[in-house]
């Protein structure tokens, strides 16, 4: 996935792209993240958790719209 973003990202000027891997609830990790590194923008896939599981907990998606402190972009 690194690979596959590099090389997408080096087709864009004046674009950081980073990737990371890390453990426990999505969402609150990459809230971390992205105050961390004062991200412009959050770009998450729409889909995830079994739907049983977003009824429960909800999704990573809407939790990260709901308290991103930039843009946050889901893609479908």
């Amino acid at each position: 996935m690194t690979s596959l973003l590099n090389s997408q990202s080096e087709l864009l000027t004046n674009l950081n792209v980073k990737s990371e891997i890390d453990s426990g609830r999505a969402f609150v990790e990459i809230l971390n993240h992205s105050r961390k590194a004062k991200a412009d923008v959050i770009v998450v896939g729409a889909r995830g958790l079994a739907d049983i599981e977003q009824v429960v907990a909800g999704s990573t998606a809407e939790n990260l719209v709901r308290r991103a402190p930039c843009s946050a972009l889901v893609v479908r």
